[in-house]
C-alpha cells in the first residue's frame, strides 16, 4: 500500500499561488517528485483516481 500525504492550505501561501488555487476545495494528487498527476477532480472521483494510481 502506498503512503499518501494529505495536506490542507487554509490561507494564501506560496503553495496557494504555485498551484493556482482560487477556491476550495480543490484536489491535487502529486507523485513522489511533487509533480501533479491529477488536478481539480471532484470529491466523488477521488477514490477512483487514488485506486487507479495505487496499482
Amino acid at each position: 500500500m502506498a503512503n499518501w500525504l494529505n495536506t490542507k492550505i487554509t490561507s494564501e501561501t506560496d503553495a496557494f499561488k504555485a498551484y493556482n488555487i482560487s477556491a476550495f476545495p480543490k484536489f491535487f494528487i502529486l507523485d513522489q517528485d511533487k509533480k501533479i498527476v491529477s488536478k481539480q477532480i471532484g470529491a466523488n472521483q477521488l477514490l477512483e483516481v487514488m485506486n487507479s494510481l495505487n496499482r
